[in-house]
């Protein structure tokens, strides 16, 4: 935590930090399900529709 700027205040860091970790994460984790989703469905049929 020493890294981190001081003018956030030590009380409000780590919950900022955290919100901030939990939203970067859970818009990681729908990204990876959207690929998936969509690696699912064979993308070579796709690129060849579109040629």
């Amino acid at each position: 935590m020493c890294c981190f700027p001081t003018r956030w205040g030590s009380s409000e860091t780590p919950h900022d930090l955290v919100d901030a970790f939990k939203a970067t994460l859970e818009e990681v984790i729908e990204g990876d399900l959207l690929l998936q989703s969509w690696i699912s469905v064979p993308p070579r049929r796709r690129n060849k529709s579109r040629r």
